[in-house]
């Protein structure tokens, strides 16, 4: 089987060149990239998809409040990186201030998961869908008029995507009591048996 997996720091690489997605069994590509958005993840999914077909994508997915902009450099950054590295002007900050904007911040992210889980399955690729990233601080339940949208019951009602909000590697890590990096990153141990957990419970 051939599988891609996708992400953001949790699921890539580490320094020493080690991943989950080693350890799944299967022909297994990794394109996740450490500190990315959720946009990147979407877009590079569908790319790399559309010069190669796998079998099956994993996908665990970042922070909801990750976006994207351009930076001074006219590279596609996230957020978090332009106001750590440099002064930034107002309008960046005003786009820091999570708060206000989170929810239109979750129905992007819902729409981003329906609409490539919707593309893959018309190519016939299968796909699990978790998140990686810990979001379960401003969750959807505090929006009720999100539940409204057919993306988001759509998303919901998926078996192969995982509650977005209560469910993270840091959740699977304290039911399991692994030990991670300061950061919450899976240490080689962990990094073996959540790909065993993936391995038993997410490729089908």
């Amino acid at each position: 089987m051939n599988i891609l997996v996708n992400g953001d720091s949790y699921s890539a690489l580490d320094k020493h060149n080690n991943a989950y997605s080693q350890y799944l069994l299967g022909n297994v590509t990794n394109i996740a990239e450490r500190g990315c958005s959720n946009d990147r993840i979407f877009r590079s999914t569908i790319e790399y998809c559309i010069h190669n077909k796998p079998d099956f994508v994993i996908i665990g997915w970042s922070f909801i409040h990750r976006q994207e902009v351009v930076d001074a450099y006219n590279r596609l950054v996230t957020l978090d990186f332009v106001l750590n590295e440099k002064k930034v002007a107002d309008h960046y900050k005003m786009l820091a201030d999570y708060d206000w904007n989170y929810k239109k911040l979750i129905l992007d992210f819902y729409t981003q998961v329906y609409t490539l889980s919707s593309w893959l399955a018309l190519q016939n690729i299968k796909y699990s869908f978790f998140s990686a990233a810990d979001n379960s601080i401003n969750t959807i339940n505090y929006h009720p008029d999100l539940l409204d949208y057919d993306v988001v019951k759509s998303v919901l009602n998926d078996n192969y995507i995982q509650d977005l909000h209560s469910w993270s590697i840091k959740s699977w890590v304290e039911k399991y009591n692994v030990n991670t990096t300061p950061t919450g990153h899976l240490l080689f141990p962990g990094q073996k048996l959540f790909a065993e957990f993936i391995n038993d419970n997410f490729i089908h």
